[in-house]
């Protein structure tokens, strides 16, 4: 259940964007030098006219200097976020990934290591976005692959869907214990 002194400051963060959805950007919760890709994602708002949600906890990180319609916050809800934004440009974790694609928002994945690479070349063969290497990113690049999003919110609609019509994740882990349980009986 989310804060309702969160919700509110969200809503009026949406607000505050006169009815254009934004930009999330979000470099992952173990990044610990994600100034260079937030600084990118602030000129990567200004070059494509559109307002940009930068998240990171740690706040030493966001941009001394924000174009307009451009704000930092150190964590907001996913949950009520990713549903009134435009895409989000994120780091390729699988909570991330997963969110973005049950939410059917477009994605650009910058991966940096582990499993993030694979995810990204997933949500690419889902049709539900692109992915660029986080060490290749700048802002033009970051700019170019938003602009190639609106091909993907086909694949976005197809693959939320798919998430709308199965149980959640829980019930079928318990129905499943339920099972095994039963034939040991």
């Amino acid at each position: 259940v989310l804060d309702p002194i969160v919700a509110q400051q969200l809503a009026d963060l949406l607000d505050s964007f006169e009815g254009q959805r934004p930009l999330v950007f979000a470099p992952g919760s173990a990044h610990e030098q994600a100034g260079p890709f937030l600084a990118n994602a602030a000129a990567a708002c200004k070059e494509l006219n559109m307002p940009g949600i930068l998240l990171s906890a740690n706040a030493g990180e966001h941009p001394s200097q924000l174009p307009p319609g451009v704000v930092a916050a150190e964590d907001l809800p996913f949950s009520q976020l990713l549903p009134n934004s435009a895409a989000i440009i994120h780091h390729g974790g699988v909570g991330t990934t997963s969110q973005a694609l049950r939410g059917g928002v477009p994605q650009v994945v910058v991966p940096m290591a582990f499993d993030q690479f694979d995810n990204a070349e997933r949500v690419a063969a889902l049709k539900c976005g692109s992915w660029l290497p986080m060490n290749r990113q700048t802002a033009a690049r970051l700019a170019a692959h938003v602009r190639a999003l609106p091909q993907a919110s086909r694949g976005c609609a197809t693959v939320a869907q798919r998430f709308a019509t199965q149980p959640p994740a829980a019930a079928l882990a318990v129905d499943k214990i339920h099972r095994m349980l039963a034939r040991r009986s």
